[in-house]
């Protein structure tokens, strides 16, 4: 009998397709395990679809974009701003932490370095430098090749690779050494949320220095790049804060956001669209010009909140209050304590007398001493 039974169930499952008997297993097999298995697939499959449908940016994760969000200052509803330009020397002391290393290592390199290494790759896009005006559209997106060509920087060329493959440059052909200074435009805002001044960069342009022929010093401005775009690089760029202690180190990132570098004011933001050197035309008029606008930026914040002033003028009057209270009180204190000591005096003086001296008597014997009149 149980030959026979055997036979049957085989000649049965060679009727059947095998499709039919798998998919007759995955439905047992949900309808025992429940609708959990189902919801997970569903969840896992729209997981999947968001991710599609996300945009990402060239060489950034979705992680990094959401942490760019974050640290990213809105200035959208400010009441106040004032957008400054600044040309940062790195000659000076606070400024050096753009500059070194010259060259790049393996451990270490410098913010032109990097910035060049992401243009390379395609990661984020550079702007023509049009007579000191930044203008970051598609018309004056900066290409890689006519970067190279126009400042003799050498290169490889693959033809048949892509856009951010095609150029090869080593990293000894980078003349991040040469690049002396950058130009910075930042903005000075007011934060109506926090209720301060605040200031974010939004621009760099670095600027190559080269001998010309006559010996002279030539100045390069290459492009213009905004700052959102590099930020999530340049927060993960390690940086040395200091000569006397070299476990102090931050990042480029945190090292713009606390403004640790220190630029001359070339030109501001105004209607006829002109630099300081425009308008000033001697070294000591352009010097005051540059304190005046410093003076009022940081006076801004001053004159912005009335109210401590105030605070400040009542505590001070209070305080002088207090202290001429205690003064008089002192002194009344003092006065009392005079008079009460001169009123024990006179009492002591009255109660106390000194005792009277005894009488002498006169002598009525001769000295044996006699003076020189009466000798003769």
């Amino acid at each position: 009998m149980k030959n026979l039974s055997i036979k049957i169930l085989a000649s049965l499952l060679a009727f059947l397709p095998l499709s039919s008997l798998f998919a007759q297993t995955d439905t047992l097999a949900t309808e025992n395990s429940g609708s959990k298995v189902s919801a997970v697939r569903r969840v896992t499959s729209a997981r999947r679809d968001l991710k599609k449908e996300q945009p990402k940016e060239e060489g950034l994760s979705v992680r990094a974009q959401e942490f760019n969000k974050r640290l990213r200052n809105d200035s959208g509803n400010t009441p106040w701003k004032r957008i400054i330009y600044r040309e940062l020397s790195l000659d000076s002391a606070a400024n050096t932490a753009l500059y070194y290393p010259p060259r790049p290592t393996q451990e270490e390199q410098n913010l032109f370095s990097t910035i060049f290494k992401l243009l390379a790759k395609g990661a984020i896009k550079a702007y023509d430098y049009v007579d000191g005006y930044e203008i970051f559209d598609a018309q004056h997106e900066l290409k890689l090749g006519d970067f190279l060509d126009r400042f003799g920087i050498l290169y490889t060329e693959n033809s048949n690779a892509q856009e951010a493959e095609r150029y090869t440059i080593a990293p000894a052909d980078i003349p991040s050494d040469l690049v002396k200074s950058y130009f910075i435009k930042e903005e000075y805002y007011f934060d109506p949320i926090r209720g301060i001044i605040d200031t974010r960069v939004l621009a760099l342009c670095p600027i190559l220095f080269e001998t010309g022929d006559l010996e002279e010093t030539l100045r390069l401005p290459l492009f213009w790049v905004t700052y959102e775009s590099i930020r999530p690089y340049l927060s993960t760029l390690p940086v040395m804060l200091s000569d006397v202690n070299n476990a102090m180190q931050s990042t480029m990132d945190n090292y713009f956001r606390m403004r640790l570098y220190k630029g001359e004011i070339y030109k501001t933001r105004n209607r006829l669209g002109r630099a300081l050197v425009q308008y000033c035309p001697t070294p000591d008029s352009l010097q005051k010009e540059r304190m005046r606008i410093e003076q009022e930026l940081a006076s801004f914040e001053k004159a912005l909140w009335q109210q401590k002033e105030s605070v400040t003028e009542e505590t001070s009057s209070e305080t002088t209050d207090t202290t001429e209270g205690k003064k008089e009180s002192k002194e009344g204190e003092t006065a009392r304590a005079r008079r009460q000591q001169q009123k024990e005096g006179k009492v002591s003086k009255k109660k106390t007398k000194a005792p009277k001296q005894p009488k002498t008597k006169k002598s009525t014997s001769s000295s044996t001493k006699r003076s020189a009149r009466n000798r003769f």
